[in-house]
């Protein structure tokens, strides 16, 4: 089976495989992509493309990483090395003209059994849907929800792109209530198809440390739809009840701008880290915490799962769905800081009720691992091709 995915992929990945670039990429690491990349590349009689768009690139490259080859297309404001996105969104408002007609250039090229598009953001899935090819699209995140919790931002216009892509595509990788009720509201007609999100390796292997110490880890950006602030106003309840909880935070570099917030030296700044580096904070972790605004089904929150450490997070968009009050983790009213403490607290105390969501989680996440969710994604490509004339 001929297999071509429109995706974003972290192209400095590539740069190890022969991959010319003009400066390093800065973009988000699309963990899940690699993991099931790595995986279904291995199945027999796999035939793996992945065509993603890349501006830090001198021209368009086709590379052969290890069981798959990646062609990263040049798309970048005509003299630089500067993405489009950055003057007025103007990509996304044309409805990404210029990628789409790249990406079909690209099928055409390679002619595949089956087109599979990630994400309704960006081109990706807008060039699945116009492709003459059988095709799945993977809900990621959703821009309309987003764009409710963050107005006036670029998922106003992502947003009307993902309304496009889902009326008119037929079949969905869906992985919460949340997104396939969207998907189900905006198209009567979609055939939707569950699909967990394929989590590293790593995450599966970690022994949790057992010194006693009680670490909250926090991971997300300092965009406003993560709730940085609440996470700190949270902690601060807790570390004045708990003399010696810690707050690890990931993906912010510096405290300064949030030095009214932070209640004591016990808050700790660690910036972009790799999945090796999440994995260590992991052993140590007590509990993970997660005050988003809006999510889908986090990355962040399944690798939690997986590791065995607890998550309590606010009960918004899809997160409901993966962790099951009670069962896999807990549930916050969004907003509410002073129960999101309360809740830590009780967790940070209550050794039997931690271990009961752990025990719990390690033993449903099985079906996250790479191996299963490419096993899954391979059985629902031949139902695809084997009904596409219907």
């Amino acid at each position: 089976m001929k297999i071509l995915w429109f995706c974003p992929y972290p192209i400095d990945i590539a740069s190890e495989y022969g991959l010319k670039q003009t400066r390093p990429s800065s973009g988000h690491p699309c963990s899940w992509i690699v993991n099931l990349a790595d995986a279904l590349s291995k199945k027999k009689n796999v035939e793996l493309h992945i065509a993603t768009l890349a501006a830090r690139i001198p021209n368009s490259q086709s590379i052969p990483m290890k069981g798959y080859t990646l062609h990263v297309i040049r798309d970048a404001i005509p003299g630089t090395d500067r993405q489009v996105a950055g003057l007025w969104h103007l990509d996304a408002r044309t409805r990404f003209h210029s990628r789409v007609r790249k990406l079909n250039k690209i099928a055409e090229k390679i002619q595949p059994d089956i087109l599979h598009g990630h994400g309704t953001e960006d081109a990706y899935s807008l060039a699945t849907i116009q492709g003459r090819w059988p095709a799945v699209i993977s809900i990621q995140g959703v821009m309309e929800a987003y764009d409710k919790v963050e107005p006036k931002s670029r998922f106003h216009w992502t947003a009307k792109t993902e309304a496009i892509t889902i009326s008119k595509g037929s079949h969905f990788f869906c992985r919460t209530d949340f997104d396939s009720g969207f998907v189900a509201k905006k198209n009567k007609k979609a055939k939707i198809t569950y699909m967990p999100e394929a989590i590293a390796k790593i995450f599966f292997k970690i022994q949790k440390n057992q010194h006693g110490l009680r670490k909250i880890l926090y991971i997300g950006g300092k965009s406003p739809l993560k709730g940085l602030e609440d996470c700190l106003k949270a902690f601060s309840l807790v570390a004045d009840q708990i003399p010696d909880a810690h707050l690890d935070i990931v993906g912010v570099n510096s405290a300064e701008i949030y030095s009214k917030f932070l209640p004591n030296d016990r808050v700790h700044f660690h910036g972009f880290c790799t999945s090796e580096a999440i994995a260590s904070f992991h052993q140590d972790a007590s509990a993970m915490i997660m005050t988003s605004k809006c999510e889908n089904s986090p990355n962040a929150v399944m690798e939690a799962l997986c590791a065995g450490t607890p998550v309590i997070a606010y009960a918004v968009g899809g997160v409901p769905s993966l962790l099951h009050h009670g069962k896999r983790g807990l549930l916050v009213k969004y907003g509410d800081t002073a129960a999101m403490a309360d809740e830590i607290q009780k967790l940070l105390l209550d050794h039997k009720k931690s271990q009961q969501l752990i025990t719990y989680a390690k033993k449903s996440v099985q079906e996250n691992h790479p191996d299963q969710v490419a096993e899954q994604t391979l059985q629902a490509y031949n139902k695809i091709l084997e009904n596409k004339h219907d």
